[in-house]
């Protein structure tokens, strides 16, 4: 929600920038720098939180998330990550697994 279009337009405005250039800030702050919600609730950057078998989820109903994906694979190839399909993924973790299966995991992040 944080590159959706209303943050992006009240950035902008704020800020006496172009919706162009708010939007640019807003998925550099998403994406490398972390940033603070409008209620005061604070995010780390993607990036900062990048581990092995991780998934990133963008929803594609926020303008900004057509920016920040080529950034983001970007910077993924830049820096030696693979990306794969969640299915491929799994098997890199042991064996495939079950349909019917419940699976969790109790780690902490």
């Amino acid at each position: 929600d944080y590159i959706d279009k209303d943050n992006i337009k009240k950035y902008a405005e704020t800020n006496n920038i172009s919706q162009d250039e708010a939007k640019s800030i807003l998925v550099n702050q998403l994406l490398f720098e972390g940033y603070t919600d409008t209620d005061g609730t604070k995010y780390k950057s993607v990036v900062s939180c990048l581990r092995h078998g991780c998934i990133v989820l963008f929803h594609d109903i926020h303008p900004g998330t057509l920016a920040a994906i080529p950034i983001l694979l970007d910077y993924l190839e830049a820096n030696n990550y693979v990306c794969l399909p969640v299915s491929e993924m799994i098997m890199t973790e042991g064996p495939a697994p079950s349909a019917g299966e419940v699976y969790r995991s109790i780690r902490s992040q």
